[in-house]
């Protein structure tokens, strides 16, 4: 995260000298607490740059954001950073408001709970403004990358506005005018091979402009002797500094081979490494059939599910998978 602020993020602001920033919610991840090394290094790689830079700066509070999920009155934006000494570049909305970005009109929508959400939906429903940017739960989206979200308000309350950008889901998509921008670096192995980055809007002609973020956080990386031989241990092992790695073993016929490599790997300073056995010999290529610790925690339920002598198996993995998504909150 740090390399991406100081590297992309920050540069590129100045390049393009851009004024505003909007963040659509979930400042923090961790609902319940944020402990003090996280706000030290929130402040320096984010806050503060954006003061120094006299960025006017636009904060949606997210579901992350707050304790309680029927109330967005205390949330760790407002407690951490309302008393800066330009308060009126640090905008924070924990209520659904109009607000002006440059001359347009901009329907700002935090987390909609059972507190506002007659608020909400008065404002989704009255506004003149035609784009409207939100932390949204919106049904029939991809809240991971394969993990459709089956509950949520539906979309087509939203279907007058030219443009709807939200954040909340954590991969990027798109149907009609509403896109999820997907968070903008990987933070769990349910993001792993999945783009992530940050947007510039232009809200003149509504152009969404992606700026991929280049690093990553999760590799899975394939040994196998057989094809590879030495050439694996001439891989660019830097970088995977301070990475999740995990080692996804398809042939192992050089014991003395393998050690070198997965100490080059440790050596590398890695923050996790973790080899697993493919005694199913697949081929690399086929990433996605891969069992065991190689895949994420829905994929292994839902495999579970699918060898239990149950009738409602589809129901059963909805099921799991909302419980799943709740659990994620808790954290």
């Amino acid at each position: 995260m740090g390399r991406f602020y100081k590297n992309t993020f920050w540069p590129l602001i100045k390049e393009r000298n851009i004024t505003k920033i909007i963040h659509l919610g979930d400042l923090v991840d961790r609902r319940k607490f944020v402990n003090y090394i996280i706000s030290n290094y929130l402040r320096r790689n984010f806050i503060m740059p954006a003061n120094e830079l006299g960025i006017d700066m636009h904060i949606l509070v997210g579901n992350h954001d707050c304790p309680f999920k029927n109330t967005n009155s205390i949330n760790s934006v407002h407690e951490l950073y309302t008393n800066l000494e330009s308060p009126g570049k640090f905008q924070i909305y924990s209520e659904p408001t109009e607000a002006k970005i440059f001359d347009y009109n901009v329907l700002m929508l935090p987390w909609i709970n059972p507190e506002n959400t007659d608020n909400s939906l008065n404002l989704i429903n009255n506004t003149k403004a035609e784009i409207a940017m939100g932390h949204l739960e919106l049904n029939g989206f991809e809240v991971y990358k394969g993990s459709l979200a089956d509950h949520g308000m539906e979309s087509k309350i939203f279907s007058k506005f030219d443009m709807v950008l939200s954040g909340h889901y954590h991969h990027k998509s798109q149907k009609g005018n509403i896109h999820y921008l997907g968070a903008p670096y990987e933070m769990t192995w349910s993001d792993y091979d999945d783009p992530r980055g940050f947007h510039i809007l232009d809200l003149e002609t509504r152009e969404l402009e992606f700026i991929p973020n280049p690093n990553k956080l999760f590799y899975k990386i394939f040994y196998d002797d057989l094809i590879q031989d030495e050439d694996l241990l001439n891989i660019p092992f830097e970088r995977y500094k301070g990475t999740y790695c995990k080692v996804i073993i398809v042939n192992k016929t050089r014991p003395a081979t393998f050690d070198r490599f997965i100490d080059s790997i440790e050596k590398a300073d890695v923050a996790d490494l973790q080899v697993v056995e493919d005694h199913l010999n697949i081929d690399k290529q086929t990433d996605d059939q891969i069992i065991s610790e190689a895949e994420d925690t829905k994929t292994i339920l839902h495999k579970f599910i699918d060898q239990l002598n149950l009738n409602e198996k589809d129901d059963v993995k909805k099921y799991v998978d909302k419980l799943y998504s709740e659990a994620l909150e808790l954290n």
